[in-house]
């Protein structure tokens, strides 16, 4: 895989990043799905890398993030980053909550090849990730609810929050869960490197979880198994290092 391709996919995953399940019998309503639309800027990236204006023709562009909840155990995120960005064309993250695996394939599609890394995730979707403020926990259902300031405790990262609490949240440690109730309808990150997510459309059931991952399938890609070498990583460190700097500016 060409190098400047694996920065692209990093510079994205990192621009658009936010960051134990009992087994039980599962019902029709723990196949649900949300999609979110959010715009990403590269105009710092390609500052700082000017040769990425080759695979970059914009400097911003709007990508799309889908979070399925498969069953109780299983939670699966697909980053579509939008016909803009030529170096690939899809990347899927699959957790199963019971024994902390995290399974990431990014397909390229010019080569149509794939390429998967497997890791262990460091916690449990029942465990508090963050503060909450003014939440409104004395309402019932199908009233609306203003805004919430979530504060997470991992990266100390601000998020506002709006959302109407007659859905509730998918078990996705994205959107917050546990802290948050309900799925929100918009999502503001906060901070220097602000972004916004805008809840698109919700799908409940089995049937229709299916069929939107039917869409995503890639037949005829075959697998890429070289390892990102040594120079690969040191080409991204000094990336970052020269982004930070156009930051402080």
């Amino acid at each position: 895989m060409d190098r400047l391709v694996v920065v692209v996919i990093l510079i994205w995953n990192s621009l658009t990043s936010s960051s134990q399940a009992t087994l039980q019998e599962v019902s029709d309503n723990d196949y649900r799905a949300a999609k979110y639309s959010f715009k990403v800027d590269f105009s710092k990236a390609k500052q700082a890398m000017p040769e990425l204006q080759y695979m970059l023709l914009l400097d911003s562009t709007v990508s799309y993030i889908y979070y399925i909840q498969y069953g109780k155990d299983t939670l699966i995120e697909i980053m579509d980053p939008g016909n803009d960005i030529m170096s690939f064309s899809l990347w899927i993250n699959i957790v199963t909550f019971s024994n902390r695996k995290s399974v990431s394939t990014v397909f390229v599609d010019e080569p149509k090849v794939y390429a998967t890394s497997i890791d262990t995730i460091n916690y449990s979707i029942e465990e508090s990730k963050g503060i909450v403020k003014d939440l409104c926990d004395g309402v019932g259902l199908n009233t609306w609810c203003d805004s919430v300031t979530f504060i997470a405790h991992s990266t100390k990262t601000e998020y506002k929050m709006f959302f109407n609490d007659s859905i509730t949240n998918l078990r996705s440690e994205k959107l917050f869960y546990p802290d948050i109730k309900y799925l929100p309808n918009k999502i503001i990150r906060m901070g220097r490197n602000n972004n916004t997510f805008n809840l698109e459309e919700f799908i409940n059931g089995k049937a229709a979880v299916d069929s939107l991952l039917y869409l995503f399938s890639h037949e005829g890609y075959t697998q890429f198994n070289d390892d990102i070498t040594p120079a690969d990583r040191k080409m991204v460190l000094d990336f970052i290092e020269k982004l930070e700097c156009i930051d402080e500016k």
